[in-house]
């Protein structure tokens, strides 16, 4: 299942970071709010549809395990452990389930953070990206 969200996480992001690109390619990026906006949100919507997908594969290996006998229970019981937010409305029976629990929460929060790290980079201006790769210095200034 681990590999199973690495798969669908990374597909996700190839896409998210593919779309920024071309964007960037055709001068959109940094042209108007409004279109700087729409960038985002669709990159948003492409991580979204990814958490969502990853999510349901957590639910069902929940109610594989038989720790819930409904998906749609299984499925809060996913998003909740997935995002970390712990109502602790749901909870799992077994020891097995609260490892899987467990698994789910600690994958979904560096999937979070490297959508939010990728994204967030994908926005700096040319010349920033350029001086935190040399370390700060222009090879003119090497001299």
């Amino acid at each position: 299942v681990v590999l199973g969200t690495i798969m669908i996480h990374a597909a996700a992001l190839v896409a998210t970071i593919n779309f920024v690109r071309r964007e960037r390619r055709f001068g959109h990026i940094g042209a108007s709010f409004g279109i700087d906006f729409a960038i985002v949100v669709v990159a948003i919507l492409i991580a979204f549809t990814a958490h969502l997908v990853e999510i349901a594969l957590w639910a069902g290996v929940f109610e594989t395990c038989g720790e819930f006998t409904a998906f749609g229970a299984a499925f809060e019981h996913s998003a909740v452990n997935y995002t970390t937010l712990g109502y602790g409305d749901f909870t799992a029976a077994t020891s097995g389930g609260r490892a899987v629990a467990m698994l789910e929460a600690m994958t979904g929060q560096i999937f979070l953070a490297t959508l939010v790290a990728k994204l967030g980079s994908s926005f700096r201006p040319a010349s920033a990206a350029s001086a935190s790769d040399s370390g700060g210095h222009s090879a003119s200034s090497d001299t």
